[in-house]
């Protein structure tokens, strides 16, 4: 019973959010300049190509969650723990040191873990029964 109303109230709508906004992210990526998402790659064309395979990936990986894939779960998980990576791993490049700050950099590492944790603790249990 739990996981059938945390599927209802918290995976449908958020696979419904990534498969959306993810095909919308990747219809923008050809039309909107990407500048920096990645540290470390200066060329725009490479970002756009980052941002764009991304895009897709969220859209793919919400396809799975509506359709119960623990696969899914496991990628969701992948990539949130890499966006809470992402963060500190910023401080070492100069660019994006220079344009967030170290403040920026603490409050987005933050950020993504307590999003994660929000997603972890929703989710679980439908994935759990699944095992």
């Amino acid at each position: 019973m739990e996981a059938d109303a945390a599927y209802r109230r918290f995976v449908l709508p958020l696979s419904i959010f990534l498969m959306g906004g993810g095909l919308m992210l990747a219809c923008g990526s050809f039309f909107l300049p990407v500048t920096g998402p990645a540290p470390f790659i200066r060329s725009e064309s490479t970002n756009q190509i980052i941002f764009f395979a991304l895009s897709l990936f969220l859209a793919f990986d919400g396809l799975g969650l509506l359709l119960k894939h623990r696969w899914a779960w496991m990628a969701l998980q992948i990539y949130c723990l890499a966006g809470i990576l992402l963060f500190p791993l910023g401080t070492l490049d100069p660019m994006m040191r220079s344009r967030m700050g170290i403040a920026g950099i603490l409050i987005g590492t933050l950020l993504n873990g307590v999003m994660f944790a929000g997603i972890y603790w929703g989710a679980a249990p439908v994935f759990r029964r699944r095992c």
